[in-house]
């Protein structure tokens, strides 16, 4: 039920690719039942809408029954086969073809997931038809983890990708792409690094089966009416042990293909990473590590370049060389171990090194009944009816300089529970219940073979021999099979002392090595939480201003009410109460505000002609507008916010006085203070002049003996004369529309054409 969707889930927001996103439901149509329905966007036209508003006039999708037809794909096919790829010139040109970092991502996913039923099938890709490149579309990646090869876990679907696999059969001309692309060294080296820190990221185990989980737990209370209304032959968590089995076991397998494929089977060598900042990223040769903390698995001689990313607030002080690290099995899987399958408990003692096992049996894990893969077969007793609840387990292990271990894991694999002792000491136990556990205790729940991990404590562990002891318990008396192995894993770390300035290390995987980046806080003054940018002035109607292209838009008028000049590149402003990230300001010369300056942003839909122009228009009916800024730790800090209402033509919502005052609906004042007019008639003192929103001619009163000055937008003088009587008339008949200040002794008033 949630295989597919799982596994699409495991890249999201992980790498460039499109998928399909998932989400179960149940449904009930006429008040009838029909169970579970996943939620599935289509593979069509409609994804790229909803991911690059993108409309199926404007794209071409071609799928496995139309790519051999497409000319345009077949054209490109042909030129990688024809021409040399090793050679950086014909790669270079492919790239304009093609997104091959989408197809690297779309490569790593499907070969990590084992999907056999690809590439000869379930392939699409799609591009724009103008100046567009072929991507790829990950969706039916059912055949993956286990569906039907419980051990697909340890298919080789890297050569099989390549068309070099005889295992499992697809077809030449599916593979084509990817057999001639690895004869380039940048691919090739960009895939083995991209999927090496995928594989220890995104694809580790523990995340893996974190996302399984946390799926699982959506639909488990559930499957089973679903499966009451439509039966079924799969046992829900067993299918849910099957793939945690494959991801358990991937990773590292997938390594061990990349190796044996590309670089002459080099070992695996692990660059533990850690920082004193949980914001810490890094980048290894190009490739972007989402985690501050990361266990990197890479390939003993390959040439590395590693950065300590920036971090918003902080600065990078040093890279601490913390210790040189060394993974070691101690106790492998399949091991062999003495058991006890009697009928009782072999003593109370059983758990611990005074307790001698002479007496027990010998056998190769893994060890059970029930025909689920056992080596060796551990009795029962003899009734099938009433089988022993509990079998016992006990191996012994040795320890060297025990004082450098810095971790120790336990990961068994067990049918139905178990509890797990070192030395005489419980470390864990899986499926039982709390308190104490006899020979007659049953498990919780029952499994078909599931996993658990323990971390063992470094001060049970010493040097010398040390004891492992585990009891497996069924959880019923017919239990049909008991299953038993177990690793026990250590990890050893030497200590280091050096220290590195730069954020770039650059050097050759040679041995397991910790790194620690260390940042301190930037002590830097920061701008924007004392910044007074303000909203200043709204137009959403405009049909007299215009812009530099000669446009009548709707415009944002901002002020800078504080004392220093503001620099608003990288600053956001919104429509969007709900997305307030909606347009970011580019980083632009002209978008510096002066103290008691102005700037207007014109609400266009047309940021291609300049920095002060932003990606949507605003609403003559009323709406939220927003302007924020991330602070030096790249928080989002609201700088102002406005709902403002409906508005004529040429109305403008404006604070007055400028940036600090309330807001008022009055004439527009692009570029000028608020306080010149608010009014659509201004009366200063005895002074009138009218109208504000001329024609022809404009009256002025009472301003006898005064200088007129009349200005244009850009500051140029149009008239001058001195007031001659109580009533003059000023003939403005030829001026162009626009917005216009007229000085009247130390009055200003700002007025309409």
């Amino acid at each position: 039920m949630m295989r597919d969707g799982m596994m699409q889930s495991l890249i999201i927001g992980r790498m460039d690719l499109e998928y399909l996103a998932y989400e179960p439901a149940v449904l009930y149509l006429n008040g009838v039942y029909y169970g579970i329905q996943n939620l599935r966007e289509r593979s069509n036209a409609d994804l790229l809408y909803t991911t690059h508003g993108l409309d199926d006039d404007e794209v071409k999708i071609l799928d496995s029954w139309t790519i051999s037809g497409d000319t345009e794909y077949q054209e490109m096919l042909n030129y990688i086969l024809v021409n040399d790829i090793a050679k950086p010139e014909v790669y270079d040109q492919l790239k304009t073809k093609m997104d091959v970092d989408n197809y690297i991502n779309y490569l790593i996913t499907q070969i990590y997931l084992g999907n056999y039923d690809w590439p000869h099938n379930n392939i699409k890709m799609w591009k724009k038809n103008v100046g567009g490149k072929w991507r790829w579309i990950l969706f039916d990646t059912d055949f993956g983890f286990n569906l039907y090869d419980g051990s697909l876990h340890t298919f080789n679907s890297l050569t099989y990708a390549l068309g070099e696999n005889s295992g499992k059969s697809t077809q030449p001309w599916a593979t084509r792409l990817f057999s001639r692309l690895v004869f380039n060294e940048s691919f090739r080296n960009t895939f083995i690094d991209r999927f090496s820190v995928h594989l220890s990221t995104t694809f580790q185990p523990l995340r893996v089966n974190q996302v399984i989980d946390s799926l699982a737990a959506k639909i488990r209370t559930e499957i089973t009416f679903h499966k009451n209304r439509w039966g079924s032959d799969r046992a829900f968590e067993t299918d849910i042990n099957i793939m945690k089995t494959f991801s358990s076991a991937r990773a590292n397998n997938m390594l061990s293909f990349v190796s044996n494929r590309f670089l002459n089977g080099a070992a695996l060598q692990t660059l533990t990473l850690s920082s004193n900042h949980p914001n810490a990223r890094y980048t290894f040769n190009n490739e972007l590590i989402q985690e501050s903390s990361v266990s990197l698995r890479s390939f003993n001689g390959r040439n590395y370049t590693l950065k300590a990313n920036p971090i918003k607030g902080y600065v990078f002080k040093r890279w601490e060389l913390t210790g040189v690290t060394a993974i070691q099995t101690l106790v492998p899987w399949h091991s062999e171990w003495k058991y006890w399958d009697a009928s009782s408990v072999p003593a109370s003692n059983w758990y611990t090194s005074s307790y001698s096992d002479a007496g027990w049996k010998t056998g190769q894990a893994q060890l059970g009944y029930g025909g689920r893969g056992e080596k060796t077969t551990v009795g029962y007793g003899p009734d099938s009816n009433n089988k022993n609840p509990t079998a016992y387990f006990r191996k012994a292990f040795n320890v060297q300089n025990s004082a450098d271990i810095n971790s120790a894991t336990v990961r068994i694999f067990v049918d139905d529970g178990a509890a797990v002792y070192v030395n005489g000491s419980e470390i864990g136990r899986y499926n039982m219940p709390a308190g104490n556990i006899s020979y007659s205790t049953y498990s919780t729940t029952y499994n078909n073979g599931d996993s658990a991990s323990f971390t063992i404590p470094a001060s049970l562990l010493k040097n010398g021999s040390n004891l492992i002891a585990v009891e497996v318990h069924q959880v019923n008396a017919t239990s049909s099979d008991l299953i038993f192995n177990l690793s026990l894993i250590i990890n050893t770390m030497t200590s280091a002392s050096n220290e590195y300035n730069s954020p770039t290390l650059e050097g050759k995987v040679s041995a397991n090595q910790a790194l620690r980046a260390i940042y301190d806080e930037d002590l830097t003054p920061d701008p924007v939480p004392t910044a007074k940018i303000r909203i200043n002035e709204i137009v959403a109607s405009n049909t007299i201003v215009k812009d530099e292209y000669g446009e009548n838009d709707d415009y944002v008028e901002l002020y800078n009410a504080g004392n220093e000049t503001i620099d608003i590149s990288g600053w956001y402003i919104s429509d969007k109460k709900e997305n307030p990230r909606l347009w970011q300001l580019p980083s632009d010369e002209t978008l510096k505000l002066a103290p008691g300056g102005f700037l207007v942003l014109w609400a266009d839909e047309q940021p291609q002609q300049g920095a002060s122009h932003v990606s949507f228009k605003l609403s003559a009916s009323g709406e939220y507008l927003s302007l924020s800024a991330e602070n030096k730790f790249g928080e989002l800090i609201e700088m102002d916010a406005v709902q403002f209402p409906a508005l004529e033509s040429d109305q403008s919502y404006s604070r007055y006085p400028d940036g600090l005052g309330d807001w008022r609906i009055q004439a527009s004042s692009l570029g000028l203070s608020n306080v010149l007019t608010s009014t659509p008639s201004v009366d200063v003192v005895t002074i009138k002049v009218s109208p504000i929103h001329f024609t022809d001619r404009l009256t002025i009163e009472n301003a006898t003996g005064l200088s007129i000055h009349l200005y244009d937008i850009a500051g140029k003088r149009i008239h001058a004369l001195v007031g001659q009587q109580t009533v003059e008339h000023l003939n403005v008949e030829t001026l162009p529309s626009g917005v216009y200040v007229l000085r009247v002794g130390e009055q200003s008033f700002r007025l309409l054409k």
